[in-house]
């Protein structure tokens, strides 16, 4: 029977416990790690969606001379209007699926230009070359940019961004409105009764907010989990080499090396820790991307912060474990 299976058979509810505890810590650090990126995707999306400082005005058909007069109401330098309609794509090999597609002004959203689009990741790969059916013709239209996902907008989310130039003259569905120096969404709403107006920096806000409370909760969890069982392991290794320090003495004095002894110990506590991060991290290799951001990338960087952890608090003990003579042994005797 070897020393560790000797030592580890007296401990196994400790090394139980310090198994569930780096997969809980492993876990909620990934957790708020993975939150942290998609908040930062979610609000990349957004932000160029309806960008900051501006009045987005949807539920209702609008002219030229309603954005016009929306404008006027609270005294922006500009505004744009955004038409959404089913759009046919046909692909090379000669299949047609319909989408939804967002016609916007040229230069609003990178890559959209007269001949070239944004589009999902569903839709098409960058550098595809489609035709796409709009008011009854035909075009040749090359995807310059590739989204994976799309934050769900009323009436300025779509399957595939457009050049408003390719549709001609229409009523919009949406206005977007520069915040101006006069007026707000009260002057707006009163302008146009029937729609809703929503303000951009609010809802950017919320969604931060929002992320900043799950993002803390995590946060709260992952740090309380790994303080936890750093603590555990720094006690249970400092107790171990109090209760056994004469047996390790006298190994040291019947030759086992100091690094044997210090093998044995990080075996005993740091094996547990390990393993429950690495579970962890095995489970993630099944989960896709979350909104572009890897999980796998995540769940290692935090696999790898709990383990270090565990490793640190038993740094101390080890410490002691190696400075062990063969003279203390006598001593000890």
């Amino acid at each position: 029977m070897s020393l560790l299976s000797l030592y580890a058979r007296g401990r196994r509810k400790i090394a139980v416990a310090l198994f569930f505890l780096s997969m809980l810590a492993t876990g909620a650090t990934a957790a708020a790690l993975v939150m942290w990126g998609v908040g930062g995707a979610l609000y990349g999306q957004l932000a160029e969606l309806l960008g900051p400082g501006r009045y987005v005005v949807f539920g209702g058909s609008f002219s030229d001379a309603d954005l016009l007069a929306a404008v006027q109401a609270v005294c922006s330098p500009g505004g744009y209007g955004v038409v959404h309609r089913p759009v046919k794509v046909r692909y090379v090999n000669g299949s047609v699926a319909t989408f939804t597609a967002a016609f916007v002004p040229r230069g609003l959203m990178r890559g959209v230009e007269v001949l070239d689009a944004v589009a999902l990741r569903h839709v098409a790969a960058v550098g595809d070359v489609v035709d796409v059916e709009v008011g009854g013709r035909w075009y040749q239209v090359r995807i310059a940019e590739v989204r994976d996902f799309t934050v769900f907008v009323p009436g300025l989310a779509a399957d595939l961004y457009l050049d408003a130039e390719l549709l001609g003259p229409a009523r919009y569905d949406v206005l977007v409105v520069e915040k101006g120096n006069c007026g707000g969404a009260r002057e707006l709403e009163a302008l146009f009764p029937r729609a809703q107006v929503f303000d951009a920096d609010l809802v950017l806000t919320g969604v931060w907010s929002q992320l900043l409370a799950y993002l803390g909760a995590t946060a709260l969890v992952s740090a309380s989990s790994i303080a936890t069982a750093a603590s555990l392991t720094y006690t249970a290794a400092a107790l171990t080499l109090a209760a056994s320090y004469k047996e390790f003495a006298v190994l040291r004095l019947l030759g086992l090396k100091r690094r044997s002894l210090v093998a044995l110990m990080a075996a005993l506590f740091l094996t547990p820790s390990a393993a429950g991060a690495l579970v962890v991290l095995l489970a993630s290799l099944s989960v896709e991307d979350v909104l572009g951001v890897s999980v796998r990338l995540y769940t290692a960087a935090s696999a790898a912060l709990v383990t270090a952890a565990s490793a640190l608090s038993l740094a101390p003990t080890l410490r002691k474990l190696y400075s062990l003579t063969p003279l203390e042994a006598i001593r000890a005797e």
